[in-house]
């Protein structure tokens, strides 16, 4: 093998490594976002519960 075609092959090696740690903490990112946001819904429907009952003793 010519000292070429390893060091192509070493770039080429070294770049897919790295796209699969890429692609690894970009699904674990979406992962986290998404609890994320299933929270802060849970959060705003809570509140607007409290309200409503408040609304509605009130009236």
């Amino acid at each position: 093998m010519t000292p070429g075609s390893s060091l192509a092959l070493l770039i080429l090696g070294i770049m897919s490594l790295v796209g699969l740690v890429f692609w690894f903490f970009k699904s674990q990112i979406n992962k986290y976002v998404s609890a994320l946001l299933a929270y802060k819904r849970r959060l705003t429907d809570a509140e607007q519960a409290a309200e409503d009952s408040t609304a509605a003793t009130s009236s």
